[in-house]
């Protein structure tokens, strides 16, 4: 699950895009009201639903302060790889992916940051694919989902490897247990049928329904980024219009977790309706969509309102603790913190490149480094965004 925008212009069309994403942070309680900084995460509960308090009150901390330890490393431009921002990407063996769903071109650099190649598959063709709803790579084969609901099929140099039809008409689709999870977004399932999640087997023959509803919402939301993620051994998913989280695993589903933003919440109705009371112009602060990255210690979440504010937090899930994460970089800018997944306790994502020599500044230099390659002088000289890695400080420590 990948996207990126290969256009110069940064600022307008990236925070319009980001606002029509909504995505979910899946957070889990411990198995006793203990304060214990475990660091497995398998020993919290994975059946009581949470709900998390993020209104006002809640501590803010600047993103130096959360920061216990960042790596950047410097992607290099070449006429073929000029990127103005990254907001996802997938690590495979010693390459790093990126998916633009707007035009299909696919980027591969090496983890030290090194252009390999660009792809385009995106035509009319039999070999080709339509516009992108969903990418992935399994392995070295990359996967699209697209506006035609079929899967397609490529190497990382781009030839064509063969085509799976799904059938029905969902906005996003994760593989999973050899099978798919697809999200309907209030698409009829054959037609008539009201779910808003399906699971198929590995012949592609609807197992589960989920998630039943009466009537489809006067207005609905349609994003790049999906509603379904790989969390916990399952997947996770949030209605466009909720603040719910459900976990799916095993074929066992339920709600997890809930992030109450009380009345900086637009969907006061969820997902059976929408309010009118309430329009765009008359509650700019309120917020529309969720956008979130789970790991095993932590979740990143964003907030996202009508008017192209954003406010992003930090929970640390043994410590059942948030923070807000103060972004601001000067009095009239913010750091542009993208953050992509987690693993094995670190988040991965990046920053601009303007926001390096500022961040350092803050940090002392024992948290700060560089890959093999990478300087400062070259980062500064460059647009491309800066991947980081980069392990958070313990909730005790806010």
């Amino acid at each position: 699950m990948i996207l990126f925008n290969s256009s110069k212009t940064q600022s307008t069309r990236f925070r319009k895009k980001v606002l029509a994403t909504t995505l979910v942070v899946i957070l889990l309680s411990s198995c006793s009201n203990s304060k214990e900084s475990n660091q497995n995460a398998q020993s919290v509960t994975k059946n009581a639903l949470v709900s998390y308090n993020l209104t006002e009150g809640l501590p803010s901390k600047r993103l130096a302060e959360l920061v216990e330890d960042i790596e950047f490393t410097r992607l290099e431009e070449t006429e073929e790889s000029l990127l103005s921002y990254v907001i996802k990407y997938q690590i495979v063996n010693d390459k790093v992916v990126f998916a633009n769903y707007d035009n299909g071109d696919v980027h591969v650099f090496t983890k030290s940051g090194q252009f390999v190649n660009k792809v385009n598959r995106q035509g009319e063709g039999p070999k080709e694919h339509s516009r992108i709803k969903d990418f992935w790579v399994d392995k070295e084969t990359m996967m699209f989902f697209t506006t035609k609901n079929k899967i397609k099929k490529y190497s990382l140099t781009g030839e064509y490897i063969g085509s799976i039809d799904i059938g029905l008409d969902a906005v996003h689709l994760i593989p999973y247990n050899n099978g798919y999870l697809l999200d309907m977004n209030f698409n009829p399932v054959n037609d008539s049928l009201k779910y808003l999640l399906v699971s198929l087997n590995d012949q592609l023959e609807i197992e589960q329904m989920l998630l039943p509803y009466e009537t489809r919402p006067r207005s609905r939301m349609v994003t790049d980024i999906s509603t379904l993620y790989q969390s916990d051994g399952g997947i996770s998913y949030v209605s466009m219009l909720s603040d719910t989280a459900f976990l799916y695993s095993e074929g066992n589903f339920r709600p997890f977790v809930h992030f109450d933003f009380g009345n900086n919440w637009f969907w006061k109705e969820g997902i059976r309706g929408v309010s009118t009371s309430n329009k765009p112009s008359e509650s700019p602060e309120e917020f529309v969509t969720l956008n979130y990255k789970i790991g095993e210690k932590y979740f990143y979440l964003k907030g996202m309102a009508w008017s192209f504010s954003t406010e992003s937090y930090l929970i640390d899930r043994l410590e059942n603790k948030p923070v807000k994460i103060n972004k601001r970089k000067t009095p009239d800018e913010n750091y542009t913190l993208n953050i992509s997944h987690w693993d094995k306790g670190y988040a991965y994502g990046t920053l601009s490149s303007v926001d390096i020599g500022s961040l350092i500044e803050e940090l002392e230099e024992s948290r700060w480094s560089f890959s093999q390659g990478t300087t400062l002088e070259e980062i500064e000289s460059s647009e491309n965004p800066v991947l980081i890695k980069v392990k958070f400080k313990s909730g005790v420590d806010w």
